[in-house]
């Protein structure tokens, strides 16, 4: 896989919800790696999951987030009356502690 830059992994989870727009269809994103409070790490760049919030209005979603500290996501996706309304999350950790999974990093 080649590496992704912060904006186009924000890109490419705008062009598959905008997709699932188009088709009346949930989007699943899954994120497997490094993860902070309020955010993840891929390919070694900082994404605020306020930014991700931000690419995912107006489409159903499941959000897995296998991360460090991905229980933080949830907060950020209520704020902005995301969820429970509009999807779903599944944190693979609390928002204050560290993640249990093996390590390795992808996305979705």
């Amino acid at each position: 896989c080649a590496y992704r830059g912060r904006q186009q992994i924000l890109d490419d989870i705008w062009d598959a919800a905008e997709n699932a727009r188009k088709r009346k269809a949930p989007l699943v994103v899954f994120y497997y790696g490094h993860g902070y409070k309020g955010g993840f790490s891929p390919n070694g760049g900082d994404i605020a999951y306020a930014d991700v919030a931000d690419v995912m209005t107006d489409v159903g979603f499941l959000f897995v987030n296998a991360s460090c500290y991905s229980g933080s996501s949830i907060d950020v996706f209520k704020k902005n009356g995301l969820i429970p309304e509009q999807g779903s999350i599944i944190a693979d950790a609390p928002r204050n502690k560290n993640s249990q999974s093996p390590q390795g990093a992808g996305y979705f």
